[in-house]
């Protein structure tokens, strides 16, 4: 059972007080729109240059009981112990796929942290795409082993993915390389959300541009990672995930290098999914949850 935290109007608080009912019924309306074939024979919203009633082979979904097991692939059974039925062309919907970075990292935030605005926005996002009957699918990317909330296609599902993020928690690291082991549709849409303040950062949106049709780079940063402001001249740097400490000395010229690597960071990130028809949002956790969902969706 998720949870309930009611506010002082009555509304039903979830994620840290950050999504309520009134933003559910904001955004209940909104779409995605996307410039990538996808079919369906159901009622998904997301349909474009689909093949009609064809037959052909198109991709798979997870094994929902009562599916015909002639359709079950025992290939991919043996390779994850998951089962998977065959889809053809006319019964495809699309298929949201959200990546959440679960390091310690994530769980900072000046105000909101980092992680709870991560949460937040793929509760939103998932609530609208199974809004249009489209299928979600949440992955938390932790140090050892990368875990899954299994493939949800109802609203009924919403409270299981609210609950399913409540539990989540932050800490240790974060292994992206364990994404490729990961198995999602050919043709579906992936957003991973991620600080993406490591070393080898290109790499991770590599992997999810090879497995996806569509990428949303999502950098969420706190707003003092973003725009450094210090009242003192030396301070201890203590790395959340390792607990390595530094002490540096802060200046003008510091906080000018650390600015511009962070854009020429952003920038390259940016380039590469791009290049990929995908698109890159900086999300400070400072930001209007409901003016950045109307920005990204349908934009």
């Amino acid at each position: 059972m998720v949870k309930k935290v009611i506010s002082k109007s009555g509304d039903i608080l979830m994620l840290g007080g950050l999504v309520d009912d009134k933003l559910l019924a904001s955004i209940s309306n909104l779409k995605f729109k996307f410039n990538i074939s996808i079919t369906s024979q159901f009622e998904g919203q997301q349909k474009a240059k689909g093949r009609g009633n064809s037959l052909e082979f198109s991709d798979h979904r997870e094994y929902i009981p009562g599916d015909d097991l002639r359709r079950v692939n025992f290939k991919i059974y043996a390779a994850t112990q998951r089962l998977y039925v065959k889809l053809f062309e006319q019964e495809r919907q699309t298929t949201y796929n959200f990546f959440i970075d679960m390091s310690k990292s994530m769980d900072f935030g000046s105000s909101t942290k980092k992680g709870d605005m991560a949460k937040a926005l793929v509760a939103c996002l998932c609530y609208i795409a199974l809004s249009q009957l489209d299928g979600v699918n949440i992955f938390l990317v932790k140090e050892d082993h990368i875990l899954h909330s299994g493939h949800l296609k109802s609203k009924q599902s919403f409270a299981k993915i609210v609950k399913f993020l409540e539990d989540a928690q932050f800490e240790g690291l974060a292994n992206f390389d364990n994404i490729k082991n990961v198995f999602i549709p050919r043709k579906s849409i992936s957003f991973i959300f991620s600080d993406f303040l490591f070393e080898g950062a290109e790499d991770v949106l590599k992997i999810l541009l090879s497995k996806s049709s569509f990428v949303y780079c999502c950098q969420v940063l706190d707003r003092l990672e973003a725009f450094p402001q210090f009242d003192y001249s030396f301070c201890e740097l203590i790395d959340s995930e390792s607990n390595k400490k530094v002490n540096i000395e802060i200046s003008d010229t510091l906080i000018k290098w650390y600015q511009q690597e962070l854009r020429n960071l952003q920038k390259l990130l940016k380039e590469l999914v791009q290049k990929a028809n995908g698109r890159f949002y900086e999300i400070l956790t400072s930001d209007n949850l409901n003016k950045i969902l109307f920005g990204m969706v349908g934009v």
